[in-house]
């Protein structure tokens, strides 16, 4: 017996298979025009306008009420001290609060005292392995502890960006994470470096179709290859000694912003001629 039901669905396949291949918008037909495609790319450097701080306060003590309690002060002295330099809240961030016990490591200074905060030492947050001798567990002890806070500070006035440096060590800021500048117009310079990537891209294709004595008719496509954005970096760089906060020393050079775009133009009707 004949089954009806696949045959009509077979013609329907085969049907519809041969509307799609002939619909230009299914994306199955092959385009046979002359085409050239090209790349472009382009760079606008631009001055930054304000800098994101990185930096961390960090208290060694014996005892962990006394690490915590000296932390706790110089974080508030330090906060005090941005507000007053005209800060704003918003733009001070907290990213890491640390508290833990500091051992002793294999090390020369083993078996001495616990150093002063200041003092050159090495120490560990790590239990050193001991010796499983008799199943017992060895007892260990931590020498001090650790409180550690760390916060990253927006600044959008440059010019004051030394001295707010300077007044961080001061309050006892013992680690500068870096310094990253930016800029509040990226939107706009991103725009700018697109627009200058296309028309490179239209002038090479303008170039290579004109010496094979071709014009360009259409735009077939346009693809954005990305868009980076370099800020430069400063990383334990800045000179805070003397002077005033507007000396000048601090060079926060150009931010690169890059674009890169791909195009494939139509060429219009052309017969090529030799010399």
């Amino acid at each position: 017996m004949v089954n009806h039901k696949r045959i009509v669905l077979a013609l329907t396949i085969l049907i519809g298979a041969g509307i799609l291949g002939s619909d230009p918008a299914s994306g199955f037909d092959d385009d046979q025009r002359a085409m050239i495609s090209v790349s472009g790319s382009a760079e606008v450097k631009v001055e930054p306008d304000e800098a994101v701080l990185t930096f961390s306060v960090e208290s060694r003590e014996e005892k962990l009420d006394a690490a915590v309690t000296d932390n706790d002060s110089k974080i508030k002295s330090v906060i005090e001290y941005l507000k007053a330099s005209k800060v704003e809240s918003k733009n001070i961030r907290t990213q890491v609060i640390s508290i833990q016990p500091i051992f002793e490591s294999n090390s020369p200074w083993k078996g001495q005292a616990y150093p002063s905060p200041l003092a050159p030492r090495i120490v560990s947050s790590v239990p050193p392995a001991g010796n499983n001798a008799g199943n017992k567990k060895p007892k260990i002890k931590p020498i001090g502890f650790s409180a550690r806070r760390q916060l990253s500070i927006t600044i959008t006035d440059l010019a004051a960006f030394e001295g707010i440096y300077r007044g961080l060590i001061e309050r006892g800021v013992n680690d500068v994470g870096g310094v990253q500048f930016h800029t509040t117009e990226l939107r706009k310079y991103r725009d700018q470096a697109r627009l200058k990537a296309i028309r490179a891209a239209r002038e090479k294709a303008e170039a290579m179709a004109g010496e094979l004595g071709a014009t360009l008719a259409s735009v077939h496509s346009i693809n954005e290859g990305g868009i980076t954005g370099w800020q430069p970096m400063l990383q334990n760089s800045v000179s805070v000694a003397g002077g005033s906060g507007s000396s000048g020393t601090l060079a926060a050079g150009l931010i690169e912003i890059n674009a890169n775009v791909s195009v494939v133009f139509v060429l219009g009707e052309t017969e090529l001629q030799s010399d």
